[in-house]
């Protein structure tokens, strides 16, 4: 991924988790918009140009965002609001996972076996 769509996951002590959007080299926890979940989590991040400036969360397990009201990327919870997220990540009636629309982005991080895939399946490495 280039420096524009960069997505920071920092996996720390006591099984928790940060996922930040670009760059982070903090040695503390995050104070805004980031993504708190476990080490053995696994999110998938969607990003579409209907939604400009959000980031679309996705897990399996428990996570909770944080926002800042005034940051130019807001993180989204995807369980929030499925019914209207649904039709801008994915054409009509497609139920296959990876199968999103043509301007919908997505990455899937498998957390807990520190790998990352692309829209296609593909593996992203880092």
């Amino acid at each position: 991924m280039d420096d524009q769509r960069c997505i920071t996951v920092w996996k720390t002590y006591g099984n928790k988790c940060y996922v930040v959007p670009g760059r982070y080299y903090g040695l503390v926890r995050p104070s805004n918009n980031y993504v708190e979940t476990s080490n053995d989590n696994h999110l998938t991040i969607y990003w579409t140009s209907q939604m400009e400036g959000a980031l679309i969360v996705r897990g399996r397990n428990d996570y909770f965002i944080y926002n800042e009201p005034n940051e130019s990327i807001r993180l989204v919870d995807f369980e929030a609001h499925a019914d209207s997220l649904m039709t801008l990540i994915y054409p009509p009636g497609e139920q296959k996972f990876f199968q999103v629309r043509s301007d919908a982005e997505l990455i899937y991080i498998n957390i807990d076996e520190n790998y990352a895939l692309g829209r296609f399946g593909e593996r992203i490495e880092h």
